[in-house]
């Protein structure tokens, strides 16, 4: 998960990065600009800051455990319908998914949409 952080060691309150926000998300309070709940991560405010204050931190999913992976199997492949037949690249896909489900002896299944 993305979000949008001020380090206060290094914002001064300025303000420079609050007009180069489109969703006017943030604010200054008690002298340090603010994040508010509205902000999008679009990082428009990043570049903004002469001081190196505001950074698009990433988080990362935790890995399932083994034990989760455990409950999920298969191969899914999603097929898209033109004129009420799979399209070619479903054929296409679905030949893939067929190997790559023999290689980790897993069923396929098509998904049609």
């Amino acid at each position: 998960m993305n979000r949008i952080e001020i380090i206060e060691e290094y914002c001064i309150g300025c303000g420079d990065c609050i007009p180069a926000c489109p969703f006017n998300a943030i604010k200054i309070e008690s002298g340090i600009a603010k994040i508010l709940e509205s902000c999008t991560i679009c990082g428009a405010c990043i570049d903004s800051c002469s001081y190196d204050a505001i950074i698009q931190r990433t988080e990362q999913k935790k890995k399932p455990s083994t034990k989760q992976k455990e409950q999920y199997s298969g191969v899914w492949v999603i097929c898209e319908l033109e004129k009420n037949e799979p399209s070619p690249v479903g054929f296409e896909l679905l030949g893939i998914g067929k190997t790559l489900a023999n290689a980790r002896d897993v069923p396929l299944t098509a998904v049609i949409m």
